[in-house]
């Protein structure tokens, strides 16, 4: 690992157990292993340092979009969901909910944004975001397409989208795996999903 990756590393794990706020280039270019002035070679300061994370996670995630084959809807293309069954609709649920929750670098990411909510309106937009406002806008653009073209009763499709995503983003912030209690209730819950909305 180089220097420039060790210190988004050790920024990373200082973030998500002290905060954003907490944490100086001093503490971050100590835990190192390397003078401050050595840091300010590879980050102009620690504003750089968090950019670069988003950046880093952002990478990561889309990268995890295209192994579920699952990219292509980000750019509106939804054909891919003409036919989905309900098992492969668990599935890609499941793969996500586990990438965001268990993966390192996910996992404190989603914790430094937590922390800093209430403290830094900027992470608190990353947060909102990430989290929240692009998941909902994805399925409110995905759940009207399914009920154009037939595969789901006709409603308000943003309504929709907080009632399938609401309680997926509760399990996500209540557990920190996915054990079979939380497989159980995702399970549960596709299915109560589609019962309710499928044509």
């Amino acid at each position: 690992m180089n220097t420039k990756d060790k210190i988004i590393e050790v920024a990373l794990d200082l973030f998500s157990v002290n905060g954003y706020e907490s944490v100086s280039v001093r503490d971050i270019s100590k835990a190192v292993g390397i003078k401050e002035s050595s840091l300010y070679n590879h980050f102009k300061n620690k504003q750089d340092i968090f950019d670069t994370i988003i950046q880093v996670c952002t990478e990561k995630a889309m990268n995890q979009y295209k192994d579920l084959k699952i990219d292509q809807t980000l750019q509106g293309d939804f054909k891919v969901y003409d036919r989905i069954s309900e098992e492969l609709l668990i599935k890609i649920s499941m793969d996500l909910f586990e990438f965001y929750v268990t993966d390192k670098d996910m996992s404190r990411f989603r914790k430094i944004l937590i922390i800093e909510q209430f403290k830094n309106k900027t992470i608190q937009d990353v947060y909102f975001k990430y989290f929240m406002d692009d998941a909902i806008q994805f399925q409110t653009q995905l759940f009207h397409y399914l009920m154009e073209v037939g595969a789901l009763k006709k409603s308000n499709p943003e309504t929709l989208a907080y009632e399938f995503y609401s309680p997926i983003f509760l399990l996500m912030n209540r557990y920190n795996t996915l054990d079979e209690t939380v497989k159980k209730q995702i399970v549960e819950h596709i299915k109560h999903f589609n019962r309710t909305n499928a044509n």
